[in-house]
């Protein structure tokens, strides 16, 4: 899994640490930066390189900013829309009044191509028991349910979890499930809440 780099630069505490949050539930590995002022985005920048920008609408009218920005991904984040300049593209625009839901869906398409693009080929190294070990598991099925229904012991079930874990590199419930989601094995729908 590659390890991705992600700016925030919002005011709000309460939007970037939800935005933490669902990012964090993603994927657990992804390595994210936090600001909430102009004077340390250069620095910022400088320093980690990140694969994404996600900025507050509110930041994108501050020439001097944009010149900063202007070469990385950007995913804009804001009630209002804000006129951007043709200098920079932005991949995405999140409002902040979007439900849980569709911004959780719409990090996931953003960030899908980076942290599984193996994950693809990797697909078809799992065998078909384990694609239903992992069906299982991201709809919330503890070890002994995910037993009972495959007619296995809860110790095959654990072993079939641990090649998973090893084939795929996805150490948590919550990347089985944006697996299982972006690859079809299960629909966003059926996810327990």
């Amino acid at each position: 899994m590659q390890n991705i780099v992600i700016l925030i630069i919002e005011k709000n505490f309460l939007i970037r640490k939800g935005l933490n949050c669902l990012i964090k539930e993603i994927d657990s590995q992804i390595n994210i930066i936090n600001t909430t002022t102009e004077n340390q985005i250069q620095n910022l920048l400088l320093e980690n390189r990140p694969d994404y920008i996600l900025i507050n609408s509110e930041f994108l009218n501050s020439s001097k900013l944009l010149s900063f920005i202007k070469n990385y991904n950007i995913i804009c984040i804001g009630n209002e829309s804000y006129s951007i300049s043709n200098e920079i593209t932005v991949i995405e625009h999140i409002n902040s009044n979007e439900s849980e839901e569709i911004i959780k869906e719409k990090i996931l398409q953003i960030f899908s191509k980076h942290i599984f693009a193996k994950d693809s080929e990797k697909n078809d190294e799992l065998s078909i028991r384990e694609m239903e070990i992992v069906k299982f598991v991201a709809l919330g099925c503890t070890n002994q349910e995910i037993a009972d229904k495959l007619f296995l012991s809860p110790h095959t079930v654990i072993t079939h979890r641990k090649n998973i874990t090893k084939k795929l590199g996805i150490k948590t419930v919550s990347g089985l499930t944006v697996f299982a989601i972006l690859n079809n094995i299960i629909s966003i729908d059926s996810v327990k809440q």
